[in-house]
């Protein structure tokens, strides 16, 4: 039902706003875990950016301002 929201792209649409699915949130700090870990090891800061800018503007189409500022945070401190 369109209450319920329709799942697309790893969203969740609703008539007035869009989340994101709570597997793609799992997905994503995993993601951003195993890019750190990964620049720690190679020092490739040019590649880390591009996964991390490239994730944000991925997830910028929902309603996601406070797990943009996590991520961010999450970032800034784990470097």
């Amino acid at each position: 039902m369109a209450k319920d929201g329709i799942h697309f792209l790893g969203f969740r649409n609703f008539y007035y706003h869009r989340i994101l699915k709570k597997n793609k949130r799992k997905f994503i700090n995993n993601k951003i875990k195993i890019s750190i870990n990964e620049y720690k090891e190679t020092n490739d800061y040019e590649k880390l950016m591009q996964i991390i800018e490239s994730i944000l503007s991925h997830i910028e189409n929902a309603d996601t301002f406070n797990l943009r500022k996590n991520i961010v945070a999450k970032f800034t401190k784990d470097l």
